[in-house]
């Protein structure tokens, strides 16, 4: 088991559980998922590898081409690959 995994999985659900009267932060069957879509910048940082620099893009990027039709749209945003994707797959969602 990887603790350090365990450990950000637990924070990361903490922290959705505490906000999840916020829009953009819902339950599904995988735990508590954030809709891209949504999300403000501030909650995006909650996504393991996204920072304030790739949250504002994300916004930003959402802001100029209308909403994500899918998540693996995610990666049109200047700096999110698929390595950045593969750790957020999981816990995004687009409705």
């Amino acid at each position: 088991m990887d603790i350090k995994k365990l450990s950000r999985g637990l924070l990361f659900g903490a922290v959705l559980a505490l906000a999840s009267g916020t829009p953009g932060i819902y339950a599904t069957d995988k735990g508590m998922q954030l809709n891209i879509n949504e999300a403000s910048a501030a909650e995006l940082t909650q996504l393991n590898g996204i920072g304030e620099t790739y949250a504002e893009r994300i916004v930003a990027y959402r802001e100029e081409n209308g909403r994500f039709e899918n998540i693996d749209e995610i990666m049109e945003v200047r700096g999110i690959g698929p390595a950045t994707f593969e750790k957020i797959r999981g816990d995004i969602v687009t409705e």
